[in-house]
């Protein structure tokens, strides 16, 4: 991390713009170059190094709006396709990009010191959080296959992973994302020596074999997020909980993934956290299903023990 401070150049967000281009870069050093050159002969209010200062401003910023007015024309053919396309989904995370700006509540549950907003956040999202209840009879069950499992697999199964395992979960992993607790982000083992892949794959399959993580990747940032950016900021139950987690750990869980995720079974009826699967599928199948008993003049009752079933 010393290294990454010390080399790797840091900007806050928004410096850089998506519609800048070299020549808008030429354009604003020509204009530095005319203001300098204008200061330095005493700021005069005629002549040509007057006009050529107000020259070559006047080029760089109606070279700006252009550029702008060209990259929302962009941004609107893009919502077109998309609609076009019906991919909805890309359609309102375009939307949001552009239009939706948040703004940050200077004022939570009639708090406004950052101290306390931050322990009533706690206090809220650790509400949210419950143990797994180990003694319920579904519980119960899936421990039961498991462990059974276990004793009769075979030797080959629990196999130990290889660097390329661990490379190819790396490359797949986003970029731009947030850091945990240890400050590392994914691009800081990307571009590291390759090395860091190795010494990643030992360090993997030492955890594998002892059955023990670093207790670093239990801890995790809980950033507040707004659930309804048209609904109340001030409200503390507008907000839910996103963790960010150490990189480590996440690669760590890619690698479980790609070599026992066909252990793991899910239910047909999930629609939640499923690849190609959403609310709104299981909205549809609500619909259909309501539609079909309606037109045959059925009565059709709805509750929300259905609820857990279809998300």
């Amino acid at each position: 991390m010393f290294n990454s401070n010390q080399f790797v150049p840091r900007a806050h967000p928004g410096f850089y713009k998506p519609w800048w281009n070299d020549t808008l870069a030429d354009l604003k050093k020509a204009s530095i170059a005319a203001h300098n050159l204008w200061k330095a002969s005493s700021c005069p209010r005629s002549g040509e190094v007057f006009l050529q200062m107000k020259s070559a401003k006047s080029a760089y910023k109606n070279a700006i709006k252009a550029q702008r007015v060209e990259d929302d024309s962009y941004f609107s053919n893009d919502l077109h396709e998309l609609l076009l396309e019906k991919d909805m989904v890309q359609f309102w995370k375009s939307w949001s990009s552009k239009m939706v700006k948040d703004k940050p509540a200077v004022v939570i549950d009639k708090e406004s010191d950052g101290r306390i907003i931050a322990q009533k956040f706690a206090d809220h999202f650790r509400k949210s959080c419950t143990l797994v209840d180990m003694d319920h009879p579904h519980n119960s069950e899936e421990l039961l296959n498991l462990a059974a499992y276990i004793s009769c697999a075979k030797a080959d199964d629990f196999s130990l992973l290889d660097v390329e395992t661990v490379n190819t979960c790396l490359a797949q992993m986003a970029k731009g994302k947030a850091p945990g607790v240890d400050g590392i982000q994914v691009e800081h083992l990307i571009y590291a020596h390759p090395i860091v892949i190795v010494l990643l794959c030992v360090l993997f399959n030492i955890m594998l074999t002892h059955g023990i993580v670093p207790t670093l990747f239990s801890s995790g940032i809980i950033v507040p997020i707004l659930k309804d950016k048209h609904g109340d900021s001030s409200d503390m139950n507008n907000y839910r909980a996103i963790t960010l987690s150490l990189c480590i750990s996440k690669l760590f869980e890619k690698c479980l993934l790609s070599k026992f995720g066909h252990l793991l079974a899910v239910s047909p009826l999930q629609y939640g956290f499923q690849k190609k699967l959403s609310c709104s599928h299981a909205i549809y199948m609500l619909r259909a299903v309501t539609d079909y008993y309606v037109t045959g003049l059925s009565t059709v009752i709805t509750g929300c023990a259905v609820a857990p079933a279809l998300c």
